[in-house]
């Protein structure tokens, strides 16, 4: 069984540089490592499988997101 998350009102700091503004989100907690709990004050332990979700991003930051961590498909 994995954990629910809740979170109202935060500000999510994706990196260094890209900020979402989360008004409300809903979802559960997905440990990378199978068989250890996530842990929300370690980096890296988890991953958010969002059920629902109300943000708000920059064009800026909405840029820098897609070009850093959207897949993108191989060019030949």
């Amino acid at each position: 069984m994995r954990p629910n998350i809740q979170i109202h009102r935060v500000n999510l700091h994706i990196d260094d540089q890209i900020v979402l503004s989360v008004k409300d989100l809903s979802g559960k907690l997905i440990p990378l490592k199978p068989g250890e709990p996530p842990s929300v004050g370690e980096k890296y332990t988890f991953v958010i499988a969002v059920e629902s979700a109300d943000i708000v991003v920059t064009a800026q930051n909405l840029t820098l997101l897609l070009n850093r961590y959207a897949p993108t498909p191989n060019h030949r």
